[in-house]
């Protein structure tokens, strides 16, 4: 059961990783270059990108759970929906965590977060002995939250000392307001569709038509951001 809802969390980590690898080396050269005003500006947008992804992904997860894992296990693990819905969080928590852990590694202290790894190891391998016996999967799930909250609050941490950055959070509430239409449109429609894999996937692609044009009508998001990320000539 806890695998196969790990196995849909792998995947999505695998997102984060990817994004950050393109922005590594512009922030790198911002660095590099003494340009920290541009090396914050980069890391804001970043931010404002992965807050944009990861509040649908959660909110719009515990609506689907149980048809992803459906999806992507068979209905026989259906019943692995809910520990899908913890395991989201910590997801959610990768996208931000890998993003600041990056941001790190382009300053090159990537050295002084071991001790915070090490930590999290250790304190995550006791709640694990703890929680599971107790708790079976669910007690699986809430340690691997744990684990990358920590790293993101260490991750984040060490960003703000080394760089003076200070994360700018106006884009949330405009976040937030888009996710809510989106969870209102799910509770509304998700009944008639949830009994199929192919209407998990059309609530999937509605979902997510639903959730961007909300947030373009609120000035949630702009093309001039994202191309702003990826041009490494930005100023």
């Amino acid at each position: 059961m806890y695998g196969a809802a790990y196995r849909i969390i792998e995947v999505l980590s695998s997102l984060p990783f990817i994004f950050a690898g393109l922005i590594l080396p512009i922030l790198s050269a911002a660095w590099l270059t003494g340009d920290k005003d541009k090396y914050r500006k980069i890391l804001q947008k970043s931010l404002n990108i992965t807050i944009i992804a990861i509040f649908p992904l959660i909110i719009g997860g515990w609506f689907l759970a149980d048809g992803i894992i459906s999806i992507m296990a068979g209905w026989q693990f259906a019943g692995a929906g809910i520990i899908l819905q913890i395991l989201l969080v910590a997801a959610g928590l990768v996208f931000v965590s890998c993003l600041f852990t990056h941001a790190i590694i382009a300053i090159d202290k990537q050295r002084k977060i071991i001790g915070a790894y090490a930590f999290t190891s250790i304190s995550s391998l006791a709640l694990y002995l703890i929680l599971i016996p107790r708790y079976s999967y669910y007690g699986a799930a809430i340690a691997t939250v744990y684990s990358e909250l920590a790293i993101t609050i260490a991750a984040i941490y060490f960003v703000r000392r080394y760089t003076a950055f200070r994360a700018d959070l106006k884009i949330v509430p405009k976040v937030l307001f888009s996710s809510l239409a989106m969870s209102l449109f799910l509770f509304l429609v998700s009944s008639t569709f949830r009994n199929s894999n192919y209407g998990t996937i059309a609530l999937i692609f509605l979902a997510t038509i639903v959730y961007f044009v909300a947030l373009y009508l609120v000035k949630g998001v702009k093309k001039s951001d994202v191309e702003a990320i990826l041009n490494k000539n930005n100023n």
